[in-house]
């Protein structure tokens, strides 16, 4: 199994010994191999530091906590900036796909949303696969850190290394947190980071909590699909990656269906209201509501539930948009009663997690130049390096910030691990301000705002939404990140070759005349006239085909 990262047969040992020979010490630690730690790792690694990235188990490296799906509206977008900051997961998504679609693809592109279902095994393997690339400066270890060691300087704590559970000391200047303590609803946790959480609170540093709900897991071959609504992939995939010409799967794609909730199925979520394991002092997601708050707020509604394959080698089904926290002998009826399910095996029930997260408002980096926080300061814009306030070379991604989405938390990786490198490098930090990115926007609202509930992305929650597009996501960041030493130069010639082809065509597009027939006759709305037309003054009008 996945012999591609040897050469050799799959084997335990021989793969901790692959990914941690270094013997010299580090510069910067990543902890947990979540989406946030992946991109934080790579990123470190591309900016040329020393990076050791700590998982639990080799087999979480690029693991899909919940649904298997990448992008949609707002994180496609996010998806696109990771890509232009030379991030890994559009890559990994447009080798593993297994259904493309441009959701508001008839809409203008403020608001497109590339989103793709994935085979999760895939997903897996391909992250390791795009990891291996940076081995130069980036070694992978099975290990669990039970304490952050800190120097005390007379006015702040500064990152010394870490501790291992073995009592093994790993020295390093900077440690990027992507990863939290979370367990179901009910049970007493996962005791694999207490040690690690004591060090922490020892620090001054206090946790919260969120919860989310997770969907159901069915067998796909108890459900009946024959009255389903189904929907097919895009007859031609747009990738998420500037760099890929076309996805992997584009022939081959799965389809999903779309199913109804009806009014028993509320019936019996508002009679079990009183065993749901929601509780008061755990927040919930705005964006993603479980089954019982959408039974209260929507209860005339007939809810839409879509089901998607989980990869191309199983028949397991994700039910999405019936999460909840009620009992799993609820959940039986409660199934039973949607079109399609009536005979469902139930392969995992719904449930609810609660996740530690630090308040991301104390994550607000002092850049070491005095002239740059003066500048920022002027244009009202925190430094967002995602380093904690009080504990210098500390920094936080993903999950343990309070985003548990797959795409917020790639995208924060990316700045955490780019801003944790170069600090260790001696060099500036690398920011992004909302007027350029989703990125910008979303760090900026984490750490000015912090996270009443657990954070996620939409076009409205940024200011520049018509500019910041997910068409123009390498036009945006690219160049700037090249400056920062974020992205390698290979990548930067691939994006320079790619913006003198747009800017060729733009060009020839804009001197091209023709009458408002001839412009009708290849599909655009123009308006009935003899006058002449240039394409330079039709482009800002509806119905235009234009790149």
């Amino acid at each position: 199994m996945f012999p591609h990262l040897t050469g050799q047969p799959w084997n335990r040992l021989r793969l901790h010994r692959y990914f941690s020979s270094a013997t010299e010490p580090y510069q910067v630690c990543v902890i947990g191999a979540s989406h946030a730690g992946c991109e934080a790792a790579a990123a470190s690694a591309r900016v040329g530091a020393r990076t050791l990235l700590l998982t639990k188990s080799l087999d979480d490296i690029g693991e899909l906590s919940s649904d298997p799906s990448i992008g949609g509206i707002g994180k496609g977008t996010l998806v696109r900036e990771v890509d232009a900051l030379d991030g890994l997961m559009a890559k990994v998504a447009d080798k593993s796909g297994s259904m493309f679609q441009m959701l508001n693809g008839t809409k203008g592109s403020a608001v497109w949303g590339p989103r793709a279902q994935i085979d999760r095994m895939l997903y897996k393997r391909q992250m390791k696969r795009e990891l291996r690339r940076y081995q130069q400066n980036l070694y992978i270890r099975a290990a669990r850190a039970s304490s952050l060691l800190v120097d005390s300087e007379p006015h702040d704590l500064h990152v010394s290394g870490v501790k291992l559970d073995t009592g093994e000391i790993i020295h390093c200047s900077k440690v990027v947190l992507c990863t939290t303590r979370e367990y179901r609803i009910g049970t007493t946790g996962d005791d694999d980071l207490e040690d690690l959480w004591s060090s922490l609170r020892r620090l001054g540093l206090e946790f919260h909590q969120y919860i989310l709900s997770h969907n159901h897991v069915l067998d796909g071959k108890t459900i009946n699909f024959t009255n389903l609504t189904r929907q097919d992939g895009d007859v031609s995939p747009s990738p998420f990656s500037f760099l890929s010409s076309a996805v992997a799967n584009a022939e081959n794609q799965i389809p999903r269906y779309m199913t109804r909730t009806t009014s028993a199925t509320h019936d019996i979520v508002r009679d079990n209201m009183h065993l749901s394991a929601l509780i008061e002092e755990a927040s919930g997601s705005r964006h993603c509501p479980t089954l019982e708050a959408k039974s209260l707020r929507f209860s005339h509604n007939s809810l839409p539930v879509w089901l998607e394959s989980e990869g191309y080698d199983t028949d397991i089904v994700c039910a999405n948009g019936l999460a909840c926290t009620l009992p799993e002998e609820v959940q039986g009826p409660i199934l039973r009663t949607i079109p399609g399910l009536e005979n469902v095996k139930m392969l995992s029930p719904a449930y609810g997690i609660r996740y530690d997260y630090l308040d991301p408002r104390i994550l607000t980096g002092v850049s070491p130049l005095p002239w740059l926080s003066l500048l920022h300061f002027l244009e009202l814009h925190p430094l967002e390096t995602l380093e904690e306030k009080h504990v210098k070379g500390f920094y936080c991604a993903g999950k343990p910030a309070g985003t548990p989405g797959y795409e917020e938390a790639a995208g924060q990786g990316i700045i955490a691990g780019a801003n944790a490198a170069r600090s260790a490098l001696g060099r500036g930090p690398f920011l992004l301000k909302r007027s350029e990115s989703f990125i910008g926007s979303l760090t900026h609202d984490l750490i000015t705002r912090g996270v009443p509930v657990p954070q996620s992305t939409s076009p409205p929650r940024s200011d520049y939404r018509l500019f910041v597009r997910p068409d123009n996501a390498h036009i945006r960041m690219t160049a700037k990140a090249y400056g920062a030493g974020v992205i390698s130069r290979g990548r930067m010639e691939s994006h320079s070759r790619l913006l003198e082809t747009y800017n060729r065509v733009l060009r020839m597009l804009k001197h091209c005349i023709r009458n408002a027939h001839s412009w009708r006759a290849r599909g655009h709305s123009v308006a009935h006239s003899n006058k002449q037309k240039r394409f330079g003054s039709l482009m800002h009008s509806g119905g235009l085909s234009y790149m």
